[in-house]
């Protein structure tokens, strides 16, 4: 990939210029990418029967891989030739009335599910992480670790940098393990004995 400009110019021009998807419609939103677009026009081949039992003819999978494509295209004009084509699609899917609807409907009920349990937002805690749902509050050695992961991330990332790219440290060497202090290393475990079994519990 790095020697794209060179050893291949063309696909390279066509990368540059934003040629990276495949559209085979005129509705906005619906572009997709060239090994999709190639599971379509498989798809026009998948006629009554496809290859069931000609596997291991290598004649009959000739004539089938040379006549389907066609046998497919012939169909298709005759249905748009005749007004046939009732399938074809004129908006995006998700724009359908009721797509929307339905999308409608299941943001009220998510809305409904978290105001059941108090308006998450009107709880006056200063500096404190909170469950939307539980209001149970992360414990306070670990709010500064949460807040400050990005920060965190990337010291750690120009540290690796440093040492194994631009230093003398091998990349092979394993990653010593960050120890971050998250919401769920609050939770404590406890082995409890149910019957036969011994179960966690935290």
């Amino acid at each position: 990939m790095y020697a794209l400009r060179t050893s291949h110019p063309r696909t390279w021009r066509e990368l540059e210029s934003g040629n990276i998807s495949v559209t085979r419609s005129d509705i906005p939103l619906v572009s997709i990418g060239p090994d999709n677009g190639c599971e379509q026009l498989n798809l026009l081949m998948k006629v009554h029967n496809g290859l069931i039992g000609i596997s291991n003819d290598a004649n009959a999978r000739q004539r089938f891989f040379l006549t389907a494509p066609e046998l497919s295209c012939l169909a298709s004009d005759f249905k748009t030739q005749f007004g046939l084509k009732s399938d074809e699609v004129r908006e995006h899917h998700d724009l359908a009335p009721s797509t929307i609807k339905r999308e409608r409907a299941t943001i009220g009920k998510i809305k409904a599910a978290i105001m059941s349990h108090g308006n998450p937002f009107a709880v006056e805690v200063d500096n404190t992480i909170f469950n939307l749902i539980t209001l149970a509050c992360v414990p306070e050695q670990y709010v500064s670790q949460i807040l400050n992961i990005d920060d965190i991330g990337k010291k750690l990332y120009e540290e690796y940098v440093k040492e194994r790219i631009n230093g003398c440290v091998s990349i092979w060497t394993p990653v010593k393990k960050e120890k971050n202090l998250m919401y769920m290393s609050g939770n404590k475990k406890s082995a409890v004995n149910v019957r036969d079994k011994i179960v966690d519990l935290k």
